[in-house]
């Protein structure tokens, strides 16, 4: 199991390396012949995704990462308002990809009685 909430973060902070590691694994992700690649700066706002394929046929793949390290600490309207933006900035979305880095178990805790994710 990874713990994700030693990820060294360096100078931008751990959520901007987990984007990073998320952007690193889209991009082996597609193996389409003459498909394209690209990474958002998200600077000014990622528009919903954190990098993109644009495949053959104009069809994209999006994918997005939320660092929460703890299901019980999802901002599920952060969320939405991602898929939202995606939708609204990518019409040719075929398959959206939402990475966070957390364990969505049944049940946690020792005795099985804790919160599901």
């Amino acid at each position: 199991m990874i713990d994700f909430t030693k990820i060294r973060g360096y100078s931008a902070g751990q959520r901007a390396a987990f984007e990073a590691l998320v952007c690193q694994l889209a991009r082996r992700d597609v193996s389409a012949r003459g498909a394209l690649f690209r990474r958002v700066d998200g600077s000014g706002g990622d528009g919903g995704t954190e990098a993109y394929w644009v495949l053959p046929d104009g069809s994209e793949v999006g994918y997005q990462a939320k660092f929460f390290t703890r299901s019980g600490d999802i901002d599920w309207t952060q969320i939405d308002k991602s898929v939202a933006a995606a939708l609204a900035n990518h019409r040719k979305l075929s398959r959206y990809v939402i990475a966070v880095p957390c364990d969505f178990t049944d049940r946690t805790g020792a005795t099985g009685r804790g919160k599901t994710g």
